[in-house]
């Protein structure tokens, strides 16, 4: 039996003055990370879908002067590896690489397109992680566009930020991914609407502390859940894309892009850009 995270756990669900915690195992290191529940790599099916015009859209990200990251896995320049990706670069000046530095944990690169583009393919073990700064204001938005093939964890996650005042996209089931926004700290924890999700999908966290006061997922241009955002997430973040924030949660899938700003007026200009790139709806 795996010892349990002395420190902190993820969470099932809460309330406005704090998420119940439920423990999970503790974050495995270079020598006794699980091997358990690790599919084989196979061969992946390659969605493609017709880029819509009605979906299109001049914006780009480095339109937005807020940007605080992005990733862009179509961008070959930004990728270290010619198979497994070791490090892959933040296209805004100055920002820290998404990195693996364990061979076995890395995802894979030039095998799978979505719209005839490259993404980074991730096996179920895989992920990628970094530091990222936020702002004091509490406003931020995260945008990415992936493709969810399972998940065999309740735990296991899209998408983690890890401080103290944190959260992440993940599961909520063992079986398929349902879809969970599990706070910490900033407000209550939810299950998104609209499950299970699957193939090709356009994710959007919009965290308003100065406006609405909310914090709102959506999913295919559609809210799936919002939450009052009580107190704002920390300003220095751990990343990780595909696992969950003890990183001993993976999900089986592929990252196509993603992008961080301190704007969260500006989302369908986002998911308008990123469904007309990848032929997501």
């Amino acid at each position: 039996m795996m010892p349990m995270r002395a420190i902190r756990s993820e969470a099932g669900n809460g309330s406005a003055a704090g998420p119940t915690s439920v423990a999970q195992p503790a974050p495995a290191t270079s020598c006794n990370r699980p091997t358990w529940g690790r599919p084989s790599r196979r061969a992946k099916p390659r969605p493609t879908a017709p880029v819509s015009a009605a979906l299109g859209s001049a914006f780009v990200p480095s339109d937005d002067a807020a940007l605080i990251a992005w990733h862009d896995a179509s961008d070959a320049a930004t990728i270290t590896g010619l198979s497994t990706v070791s490090a892959w670069a933040d296209k805004v000046s100055g920002g820290a690489d998404l990195a693996q530095g364990t061979g076995g944990a890395r995802p894979v690169t030039g095998t799978r397109t979505q719209n005839g583009l490259n993404v980074l393919d991730f096996d179920g073990g895989d992920y990628l992680a970094r530091s990222v700064t936020l702002p004091a204001s509490g406003d931020v938005a995260l945008h990415m566009a992936l493709i969810i093939d399972g998940a065999a964890s309740e735990y296991a996650a899209v998408l983690a930020l890890d401080a103290t005042n944190d959260m992440q996209i993940d599961a909520a089931s063992a079986t398929q991914f349902d879809g969970r926004f599990n706070a910490a700290g900033i407000g209550s924890s939810f299950g998104l609407s609209g499950g299970p999700f699957s193939g090709p999908v356009i994710l959007s966290v919009v965290f308003d502390q100065t406006g609405s006061g909310t914090a709102e997922v959506f999913i295919g241009n559609v809210s799936r859940g919002v939450t009052s955002y009580t107190t704002a997430l920390d300003a220095a973040m751990s990343l990780y894309v595909m696992s969950n924030r003890s990183t001993n949660a993976e999900v089986d899938g592929a990252v196509c892009e993603l992008a961080i700003t301190g704007t969260t007026g500006n989302r369908a200009a986002y998911h308008a850009y990123l469904a007309n790139k990848w032929g997501v709806a």
